[in-house]
C-alpha cells in the first residue's frame, strides 16, 4: 500500500525575529516494513544550507541554518511518499510485558528508554503511570495530566 503524507507547520511571530539553526525529523524511516519513495523539504524563506544525517536511532535528520536577517513567518512542508511492504499492518508480537498496563519494562529496556524520558528508573515509572492514567481516561473526555517535565 502507498501513502501520500503533506506535513505543514507555519509559525508567525508577531515581531522579527532570527532564526537559529533547526533540527527537523520529518521523514519517515525506510526499514523492513516500509521504504520512502520519495520525500521533498520545502522552506520558506529558503535555509543557507541544509544538512542531512541519521541520527543513533536510525532516522533521518536535517538540520537548516538560516540567513541573519530577520522574519516574521517560517513555513516547513514535508511531503513523501511511503510504500508499506506487510499486508498486516497488526503483523507484530508484544512482548509479554507490554501486555499489562502499568508497563513494567526490563531494567536493560528502561536504560535504552533513558535519553527519550530525561530522567533515571523512577522516571520511567513515572512515566509509564502517566501513560496509564491517559490511556484508561482517553474515553472520558476530561483532561488529562500533563507529562511532568521535572523532578525524579
Amino acid at each position: 500500500m502507498r501513502f501520500q503524507i503533506d506535513h505543514v507547520t507555519t509559525y508567525r511571530y508577531d515581531r522579527p525575529v532570527t532564526l537559529s539553526p533547526h533540527l527537523l525529523r520529518l521523514q519517515p524511516r525506510t526499514d523492513p516494513t516500509q521504504r520512502v519513495l520519495n520525500a521533498l523539504l520545502t522552506l520558506d524563506p529558503s535555509p543557507t544550507r541544509c544538512i542531512e544525517t541519521i541520527d543513533l536511532d536510525g532516522n533521518t535528520v536535517t538540520r537548516v541554518l538560516f540567513p541573519d536577517t530577520p522574519l516574521t513567518s517560517l513555513r516547513v512542508q514535508m511531503r513523501c511518499e511511503v510504500e508499506t511492504l506487510r499486508s498486516n499492518p497488526f503483523d507484530f508480537l508484544l512482548e509479554p510485558w507490554a501486555t499489562r498496563l502499568p508497563l513494567q519494562a526490563s531494567a536493560p529496556l528502561q536504560q535504552q528508554l533513558l535519553p527519550y524520558l530525561g530522567g533515571g528508573r523512577r522516571t520511567f515509572q513515572r512515566w509509564t503511570r502517566w501513560r496509564c492514567n491517559w490511556l484508561m481516561s482517553s474515553g472520558t473526555r476530561r483532561p488529562l495530566t500533563p507529562w511532568p517535565s521535572s523532578g525524579n
